[in-house]
């Protein structure tokens, strides 16, 4: 029953790129075919939860 979850993914700065595996990869998670559906929208978290190593996502309410 969770509608809003907070998604930790760090900000990759040990990377030599200076970008992370996982934080480039969610987007592209979230918008697969079978998972878009379910998400509302998608933020950056506030500096005292992540900032920008970390997402909020809002997630559709379930319906049976």
């Amino acid at each position: 029953n969770l509608r809003c979850v907070l998604i930790i993914t760090g900000k990759g700065t040990r990377n030599p790129n200076g970008k992370g595996i996982i934080k480039s990869k969610f987007p592209e998670w979230l918008n697969e075919f079978s998972i878009r559906p379910l998400i509302i929208s998608v933020s950056h978290a506030h500096k005292r939860d992540g900032g920008e190593g970390a997402f909020y996502v809002l997630i559709r309410k379930w319906r049976k």
